[in-house]
C-alpha cells in the first residue's frame, strides 16, 4: 500500500450470523493468543421469546458485548455529533482513525451504499465495518451483509459513506447513536480453560445460562429468554407455525442460522483442542450434525420457494435428529474433557 490508502488486517469471519458477530470475527487475529477466547466463549445460545430473536449467549452479551468483552481488542465510543463537531466530515473522520489503526463501526443507510440490495431502493439502517481507505480512489474497504444475507467485503465511494453517515437518525440507531472504534491489542494472551468449555457445555444440555447471567440481566427480562438445548423446542414451534399458516412470508431462516452456526464453531472448538494435544477425538460426528444443520436450512429455504407441507414435515423430522444428535454428542464431549 502506499502513502494514500491504507488497509487493517482482516479475514472472512468463521461464523457470520449477525453483524456484531461478523465484525469481531474478521477483525480478531486468529492466533494461539486469541482463539482460546472465542472457542471458551461462543458455546451456549439464547432466544428471546418476544421478538424470537436467536442468539449465541456470552456473559453479558448484549449488543457488541463480544467485541467489547475480549481484551485483545480495545474498544472506544465516540458520541455522532462529536465527530460533525470536531472533524470536518465523517470521511476524514473515518481516514484519521484509521491512519492510526483503529477499525470503524456506524451505523449507515444501505440506501446510500452501491454494493447493497437497498441502494436507491429502500433506506434500511445498519452497523457496518471500515476498514481501509484510498485517497486515490476516494473509496472506503468495508463488510456488512450487502446482498442476499451474505457478508462480503466491499469498496464503497467516500460521497456515498458519508452520505450513509448523515442519513441516520437517533431513533433509527441501535447503536445508541455512538460509533465505535476497535484496534487490535497485541500484549496478553488467552489460555484453553477446559473447565469452561465443559461447564458451559453442560449448561447448554440443562437449559441454562452462564454462571454469571444474574449480574447482567433484570429477572423480568431473563423471563423472557430461553438457553441452550431448549431452543430446539421453539424452533419446531416456528415450523410447525409456518407449515399451518403455508405463507413463505412468515420465515426467519436467522434463528436456525444460529444453529448452523452453532455446530459449525463447535466442530472448529474440538478441531482445535484436538490439534493442539488437549484431548484425542474423531470430530466426523461433528462435521456430520453440522452437515444436518445446513440440510435443515436448505429443506426450509426450499419450503419458501414451494410452499408443501411434505418439505415442512421433512424439515421438522431433520431438526428433531438433530436435536437427538446433538444432546447425545454433548454427553459424549463431557465424558472426553472429563479424562482430558
Amino acid at each position: 500500500m502506499n502513502n494514500n490508502s491504507k488497509i487493517l488486517p482482516i479475514k472472512h469471519p468463521m461464523i457470520t450470523v449477525y453483524a456484531h458477530h461478523a465484525h469481531f470475527l474478521s477483525i480478531l487475529p486468529y492466533d494461539d493468543a486469541t482463539l482460546p477466547w472465542v472457542y471458551n466463549n461462543y458455546i451456549n445460545v439464547l432466544r428471546f421469546l418476544d421478538h424470537k430473536m436467536a442468539n449465541f449467549h456470552l456473559p453479558g452479551h448484549d449488543g457488541f458485548a463480544p467485541i467489547e468483552m475480549c481484551k485483545r481488542l480495545s474498544v472506544q465510543k465516540i458520541i455522532r455529533d462529536d465527530i460533525t463537531t470536531y472533524f470536518r466530515s465523517f470521511v476524514d473522520f473515518v481516514v484519521y482513525h484509521i491512519e492510526k489503526g483503529n477499525y470503524v463501526i456506524s451505523m449507515l443507510d444501505h440506501y446510500c451504499l452501491p454494493p447493497s440490495a437497498h441502494y436507491n431502493q429502500n433506506h434500511f439502517r445498519h452497523d457496518v465495518l471500515i476498514y481501509g481507505y484510498d485517497l486515490e480512489k476516494r473509496v472506503f474497504y468495508t463488510s456488512d451483509f450487502y446482498k442476499d444475507g451474505i457478508y462480503s467485503f466491499e469498496p464503497i465511494p467516500f460521497d456515498c459513506i458519508e452520505k450513509g453517515f448523515s442519513s441516520i437518525y437517533e431513533d433509527q440507531d441501535y447503536l445508541y447513536d455512538m460509533v465505535y472504534l476497535f484496534k487490535i491489542v497485541l500484549d496478553g494472551e488467552f489460555v484453553v480453560d477446559i473447565d469452561t468449555i465443559a461447564r458451559s457445555i453442560r449448561a447448554y444440555m440443562e437449559k441454562t445460562p452462564f454462571d454469571y447471567w444474574s449480574l447482567y440481566k433484570p429477572v423480568p427480562q431473563s423471563d423472557k429468554i430461553i438457553f441452550g438445548a431448549e431452543i430446539y423446542s421453539e424452533l419446531e414451534k416456528d415450523l410447525v407455525f409456518i407449515r399451518e399458516k403455508a405463507n413463505a412470508a412468515e420465515i426467519d431462516i436467522r434463528p436456525f442460522s444460529v444453529l448452523q452456526a452453532h455446530k459449525k464453531i463447535n466442530k472448529m472448538r474440538f478441531e482445535y483442542l484436538v490439534k493442539k494435544g488437549f484431548l484425542l477425538y474423531d470430530v466426523k460426528e461433528l462435521e456430520s450434525l453440522e452437515t444436518l444443520t445446513a440440510m435443515l436450512i436448505n429443506l426450509i429455504i426450499k419450503y419458501s420457494i414451494k410452499i408443501d407441507s411434505n418439505i415442512m414435515d421433512k424439515a421438522i423430522s431433520v431438526l428433531k435428529e438433530i436435536n437427538e444428535r446433538d444432546i447425545y454428542l454433548c454427553n459424549e464431549l463431557l465424558r472426553i474433557l472429563s479424562r482430558g
